[in-house]
């Protein structure tokens, strides 16, 4: 069995989702406009994880193991992209089985 990659396109300024792929709406619901932390985590304020920086600093491509919840182990990879005159990064979760856990909780 494949695992699901949800995929979101997000302003690494305001932290907006301006795309997401079926997957992504499947696991978090639409983003209409929302903050990545506030789809992915429900949270009123950037994820600890999370290597986006406000103010428009550079972000380098990376990985990290993460449990949005105690049953969602994923794996985020963020790739920083040009998007016309405005920055983006592209967002892919990796969805593991809940039994792989990867002890890294989002709390």
């Amino acid at each position: 069995m494949s695992a699901a990659v949800s995929i979101a396109i997000i302003d690494p300024e305001t932290w907006t989702m301006t795309a997401q792929n079926a997957s992504h709406v499947e696991h978090f619901g639409k983003a209409d406009g929302k903050r990545c932390f506030e789809v992915l985590s429900l949270r009123d304020s950037p994820c600890p994880f999370c290597p986006l920086r406000k103010g428009g600093e550079p972000i380098a491509p990376s990985s990290r193991p993460v449990e949005l919840n105690p049953l969602m182990p994923v794996i985020i990879h963020w790739m920083p992209v040009p998007q016309g005159p405005q920055p983006a990064v592209i967002e892919s979760i990796i969805h593991l089985p809940p039994s792989t856990g990867t002890g890294n909780p989002t709390a």
